[in-house]
């Protein structure tokens, strides 16, 4: 009866592969847990993997900024920025990143914003709005974008 009982639980492990795609919808913003806590995050193609928070998120999230520090330059604009290592659940599970944070946020609208390459998996789909007739679907490559890398 044990072996039963191993093999069965040996074959649930197994089946339960994680999904290779990841859909994103209207303005881009999705519910998490960093850390534990729930954070709305904007998934935006035009950011950096790494996840910029706002300063009231990682608070929440009692996060302890570590020793690397980042500083981004806009125009003659210096924001500067503290970071720490935190796990994110995308609902794909919990991942461990090093997350960062400013004074100013990102982008209005959410406690975050990351780059599609932290996802963990191999195809990110925007979906905007309802396709229209003659429209073309693109694809671009994720490799080396922080995340999943597959060739």
């Amino acid at each position: 009866m044990r072996v039963v009982m191993l093999l069965a639980v040996g074959l649930v492990a197994i089946s339960a592969s994680p999904p290779r795609e990841f859909v994103v919808r209207g303005d881009g913003v999705v519910s998490v847990t960093l850390n534990g806590i729930p954070a709305r995050v904007r998934i935006d193609p035009a950011a950096a993997a790494a996840p910029i928070l706002t300063t009231a998120l990682a608070e929440r999230a009692r996060l302890k900024a570590g020793p690397f520090s980042f500083e981004y330059l806009i125009g003659p604009t210096r924001l500067k920025g503290e970071s720490a290592v935190t796990r994110i659940d995308f609902g794909l599970g919990r991942i461990p990143r090093r997350v960062g944070w400013t004074a100013a946020p990102y982008r209005s609208g959410a406690d975050a914003v990351i780059g599609p390459g932290l996802l963990p998996v191999s195809i990110v789909r925007f979906i905007l709005r309802p396709t229209r007739s003659g429209e073309r679907a693109f694809t671009l490559p994720m490799v080396g974008q922080g995340g999943l890398e597959e060739a």
